[in-house]
């Protein structure tokens, strides 16, 4: 009986999640090409009111998409963290592909392992370097 309701409930959450993706990611999408086609995106340090002016625009095609696509409040933390991944995912592989190159430099520059770079070898290359 346990295992009936346990994978009832299982069922419910998976179709559950899967309304939520099916009405979320449409709106996820929608909102990354909005930001990436805005005009007004500021990179630099501003303060809060030229930051409500420069984003007013933007922010009002946002909520103008949620109401289209009858977005509950529940959606919207779901909906930015759908919008960041493509972003953390691209800085996760920039940074494994960079810190890749950097270990496969110095191991060339220790002539071995970087795990296996002793005291003694660093202290061979500030004395190597300060002649």
């Amino acid at each position: 009986m346990f295992n009936k309701v346990k994978k009832a409930l299982k069922r419910k959450e998976q179709d559950l999640s899967k309304a939520r993706d099916n009405r979320c990611v449409p709106v996820v999408e929608a909102m990354i090409k909005m930001i990436g086609e805005y005009d007004n995106l500021s990179m630099r340090e501003i303060d809060q009111g030229e930051l409500n002016k420069n984003y007013k625009d933007l922010v009002q095609e946002i909520k103008r998409l949620f109401l289209d696509n009858d977005i509950k409040l529940s959606d919207i933390n779901y909906i930015t963290q759908l919008c960041l991944k493509p972003i953390e995912t691209i800085k996760y592989i920039l940074n494994e592909n960079f810190n890749h190159s950097l270990s496969a430099v110095q191991d060339n520059f220790w002539g071995k392992d970087n795990a296996d770079v002793t005291i003694k070898d660093l202290n061979n290359k500030l004395i190597e370097n300060e002649e």
